[in-house]
């Protein structure tokens, strides 16, 4: 599997996928993460979407790749 950029396609949305998301040196967490894309309504659109993490908080990743097949 190859990382894909999340501006040349995305996974359809609620699918949990591999993200990279650079955080930085000052933060304490994994530049791979799992999350997926949800869909949010604002009173400035109908539907727009963004990138969250398994604990729903938004996130800015810049590759994604389809999760692993699970052993057997």
């Amino acid at each position: 599997m190859k990382w894909i950029s999340i501006f040349d396609s995305r996974p359809k949305i609620g699918q949990k996928v591999l993200l990279y998301h650079p955080w930085g040196e000052k933060m304490n967490y994994k530049d791979v993460i799992v999350g997926w894309i949800q869909a949010v309504h604002t009173f400035e659109s109908s539907e727009n979407i963004e990138w969250v993490d398994s604990q729903y908080t938004p996130i800015e990743p810049t590759h994604w790749m389809p999760l692993p097949e699970p052993p057997k």
